[in-house]
């Protein structure tokens, strides 16, 4: 994990929140000086409280660690799995109904 990229994202997270990093060290009851600290030195806190950190700002922890969210991502990609297992699902159907028409039309008895 790179430090640099964690406090970038924490950051922009603090910027888009509107919150100050004194806000987030009172919430995640330690010294503003400690957040200061590990901002300053490019350190990641352990992780408890990293995970504390990614959870006032409305993120997970692997969020801050590393810029993307597996769980996220792989619930994303089922959702679209779905999609298109629907979207298939729908073309099949509109496909029977077609056919099933046309057979209904030849067996039709000629007067």
């Amino acid at each position: 994990m790179e430090s640099e990229a964690f406090w970038r994202r924490v950051k922009s997270l603090l910027k888009s929140n509107k919150m100050t990093q004194r806000q987030l060290a009172e919430k995640i009851n330690i010294p503003i000086s400690t957040l200061e600290g590990w901002l300053h030195f490019n350190r990641i806190p352990i992780v408890h409280t990293a995970v504390n950190i990614a959870t006032v700002l409305g993120v997970t922890a692997e969020y801050l660690a590393f810029g993307r969210d597996i769980g996220k991502t792989n619930l994303r990609f089922k959702e679209l799995e779905m999609k298109n297992k629907l979207t298939n699902i729908s073309t099949l159907t509109k496909q029977i109904h077609k056919e099933l028409s046309l057979i209904k039309k030849i067996k039709k008895p000629v007067k």
